[in-house]
């Protein structure tokens, strides 16, 4: 079957309604890459050791035909085929126009010396034209077109006795019969620290504008690595340009010029009327950084959110386009780029899968068309409640969970829709046993807004979005609770007057308030106030001598001194913790309380920097706003050791993505690489996001505009197997 479509409607149509005969399948073993040129859709089959070609110009989307047209077109290349690039030539406007020129094709093989180059003329050349025996197992490609006059410029990556090698290879036209000359020798790269022509093993490359490329490579078996940029303008001594990428990038991407969109979605237009421009073609450099290379976690965060893994921007242009067309110099060339919010971008952490596949679009939108008002820019999404949002810069994400993810690529953040901010959804006065009290006297609640639909119940406590742990947590504020660790502590064998403490940070204690509660083994049980912390020792201190003997265990109360009668009064008698986010701090009554206190921390605590919301202006990201903030009332007159005040915490953060119905098969769960098409050649608009699954050894073709996000969808998917 040409297209499975997962319909029962289409279905029907297809026993009643169609009276042709259906082509068989094209029998896809892998689907690990695929690649796009103009009109036609490049898809692996690795157990095959063959493409196929998805023509996306007729309807229904088939396979190009072989000869005898009730067979698909196979083009046999090298053995298990796993990569796929192709030309990339950016013209004066920085657009991929295929339009112009007939791209080759290459194939990369699974720990293959060899790669593939197959033409990509519809009418005479979806054959393979030239295999060149490389000799060392090949690791990366990527290709330039012509251009000005010169030939298509083929890019690869090898690793031979340990060390990773870089080579350029002119790839010359094909003559009027579709035969290839031979290209010759490749010439070695300098890209090793000191220009050196071996170095690290490469991973990803990508190409830029300008001639130059980006190169990733990492060393083997360990965490080091490094981005570059070559610059090929500086012949003979190639410039590099080391990119501010924080550890080792598993794959590079970058993009055309992207144009920017009206808040309706129309193209934005300069004063002269030509179309605005959001980014020029190869601003940024997205990276996947490499999970198995991320740097271990320290033992006490924070920063909570450290930068790997996730994808990441960096700049790649020393100049960049401003708003009234002057190209003035960009002082953040090869650093991280900054987010709509005018702060460095956090990492777009995806789910809990690993990233495996990353693609941005639109590719395909021209200049000369846009402007003429025939082509249309940027990428239709629907968002949460269902109205259809259009993105100027879209990235796409496939992970392992199953999930494919999108984020805005321009503000460069996740997109979230939920529509309403972190917020408390519940609080309530509970005692030692469980029990459920008439809440008095505790966080504040607030009264919730009334000029808004879906208000915050508990306005009173103030949760950051994009700070507030995701997705929910409860936070406790305990009467005399025992400090975030320091319980159970030991066993120890105890002595008289003081105990070791551990590793717990004893600046949360309180000496001549807090106290220590002793638990002997023995059965015996005593608790004494806390007189001094001697931080230079690790010990714990106190002047009343220690009951107990033999080992123990023991644990440090707040304001315990109210219950051993060492005090009449203490100011901060409640523990405040949250299940995800762990100690908080401390407080009391009528006292405001914030976490972080220290206004230079709570920048680190966001993992998402939201963008304006005119409903809720408290949605807007702000670095000096603490993830949790609430005033405590006069205190509960009842309230006994253990009781607390509970609130559930949600985070609202509900990063948009698609999932496959398990009912178009249970294969559909490992998607990969992915690719976009808005308009075709002829200017026809399909909007369509081809994504490989591997799993299932198929291609699924969705329209993002008609998903069902963050759910699984069945309708509107088409299956290419």
């Amino acid at each position: 079957m040409r297209a499975i479509l997962v319909s029962a409607a289409s279905a029907l149509c297809v026993v009643g309604c169609s009276q042709q005969a259906i082509p068989p399948p094209a029998h896809i073993v892998g689907t690990n890459s695929l690649a796009l040129v103009n009109d036609l859709l490049f898809v692996t089959s690795p157990g095959a050791s063959e493409l196929r070609v998805l023509d996306l110009r007729v309807s229904p989307r088939d396979f190009v035909r072989a000869p005898n047209p009730l067979e698909p077109l196979s083009i046999p290349v090298l053995n298990a085929p796993t990569v796929l690039a192709r030309d990339i030539t950016y013209d004066a406007n920085g657009d991929i126009d295929d339009t112009t020129y007939d791209p080759y094709v290459y194939a990369q093989g699974a720990a293959a010396g060899e790669i593939s180059i197959v033409g990509t003329r519809r009418d005479s050349q979806l054959v393979e034209l030239k295999r060149l025996v490389i000799g060392e197992t090949v690791t990366a490609i990527a290709a330039r077109g012509p251009t000005g006059g010169s030939p298509s410029t083929l890019y690869f990556a090898t690793l031979g006795s340990g060390q990773g090698r870089l080579w350029q290879l002119p790839i010359p036209p094909s003559d009027p019969t579709g035969r290839l000359a031979d290209p010759g020798a490749p010439l070695p790269l300098r890209y090793g620290v000191g220009s050196a022509y071996q170095s690290d093993p490469i991973t990803s490359i990508a190409v830029l504008p300008g001639n130059r490329i980006a190169v990733a490579s990492r060393a083997a078996g360990a965490r080091t690595g490094r981005t570059i940029i070559l610059d090929f303008m500086s012949d003979p001594n190639v410039q590099q340009s080391v990119l501010d990428f924080p550890s080792p990038v598993r794959q590079l991407v970058t993009h055309p010029t992207i144009y920017a969109l009206n808040p309706d979605g129309t193209p934005a237009l300069n004063r002269d009327g030509s179309p605005l421009r959001r980014l020029d073609a190869g601003a940024r450099i997205f990276g996947v950084l490499d999970d198995d290379a991320c740097p271990p976690p320290p033992p006490l965060l924070p920063p909570p959110y450290p930068d790997c893994p996730g994808i990441l921007a960096v700049e790649g242009l020393r100049t960049r386009t401003g708003p009234d067309g002057m190209v003035v110099a960009n002082p953040r060339f090869g650093m991280r780029s900054l987010d709509a919010t005018g702060y460095r971008m956090l990492p777009i952490r995806l789910g809990i899968g690993l990233i495996s596949g990353l693609s941005v679009a639109p590719t395909t939108v021209r200049y000369r068309y846009l402007a003429e008002g025939t082509e249309k820019a940027g990428v239709p999404l629907v968002n949460g409640s269902g109205a259809v949002t259009t993105f100027d810069f879209l990235g796409i994400a496939s992970t392992s969970s199953g999930q494919i993810f999108f984020f805005d690529a321009s503000a460069l953040t996740p997109i979230n829709i939920s529509t309403v901010p972190a917020q408390v959804t519940n609080l309530q006065y509970v005692d030692s046993a469980g029990g459920i009290r008439t809440y008095t006297s505790g966080p504040l609640p607030g009264a919730p807004r009334t000029d808004i639909s879906s208000p915050p119940p508990f306005p009173g406590v103030k949760v950051a979005t994009g700070a507030a742990a995701d997705p929910s947590e409860l936070v406790s504020v305990v009467f005399q609770g025992v400090i975030t660790d320091f319980r159970d502590l030991g066993p120890v064998t105890l002595s008289e007057f003081q105990l070791p403490y551990g590793t717990g940070d004893a600046r949360r204690l309180i000496p001549g308030k807090d106290s220590i509660v002793v638990s002997g083994a023995d059965g015996c049980s005593a608790e004494v106030l806390l007189s001094a912390v001697d931080f230079a020792h690790g010990m714990l201190q106190t002047t009343t001598r220690i009951p107990c003997t033999g080992a123990a265990t023991f644990s440090v109360r707040a304001c315990g001194c109210l219950q051993t009668h060492d005090c009449t009064a203490c100011d901060q008698p409640y523990v405040v913790s949250g299940t995800a986010t762990g100690y908080m701090g401390r407080t009391g009554n009528n006292q405001d309380f914030a976490f972080p206190a220290n206004v230079a921390d709570r920048y680190a605590r966001y993992y998402y920097h939201p963008l304006p919301n005119p409903d809720y202006p408290e949605i807007a990201f702000d670095p000096t706003v603490p993830q949790i903030q609430f005033t405590m009332g006069p205190g509960a007159p009842d309230i006994q050791r253990d009781w607390q005040y509970a609130m559930v915490v949600d985070a609202k953060f509900s990063p948009e993505f698609v999932t496959v119905d398990v009912n178009i098969g249970i294969e559909f769960h490992s998607p990969g690489a992915s690719a976009y098409v808005g308009a075709l050649s002829d200017l026809t608009d399909i909007s369509r996001l081809y994504v490989a699954y591997p799993s299932a050894n198929a291609v699924l073709e969705f329209p993002p505009q008609l998903l069902i996000p963050n759910s699984p969808n069945a309708r509107n998917v088409a299956a290419f197997r």
